[in-house]
């Protein structure tokens, strides 16, 4: 399972000046073949500052957004942010 290009879009944009979509691409693995790839894509309401804080922390923004970004996030009072991720599915050969 990989994130899709807008996996937590609305976050980035606030956290970041210029936010870029994360690439998606096929990775080949020897001794397998793709059969499909399954894109699961939902919105995450995150109702208050603490659920918002509990998103941001878990992810790897935390650690390398710039102090401007974490102020504008921890102005929040809410934020409703896209999940998407793509799962990735192989058959051996």
């Amino acid at each position: 399972m990989v994130p899709g290009a807008d996996h937590l879009w609305e976050l980035k944009r606030v956290l970041y000046d210029a936010p870029y979509p994360n690439e998606e691409k096929e990775t080949p693995y020897e001794g397998f073949t793709y059969e499909a790839i399954v894109p699961v894509d939902f919105t995450l309401h995150l109702a208050n500052q603490a659920d918002i804080q509990s998103l941001f922390r878990m992810t790897p923004y935390c650690w390398k957004t710039p102090k401007a970004g974490v102020e504008r996030m921890e102005a929040l009072e809410n934020l409703d942010c896209q999940a998407s991720f793509r799962i990735h599915i192989f058959k051996k050969l």
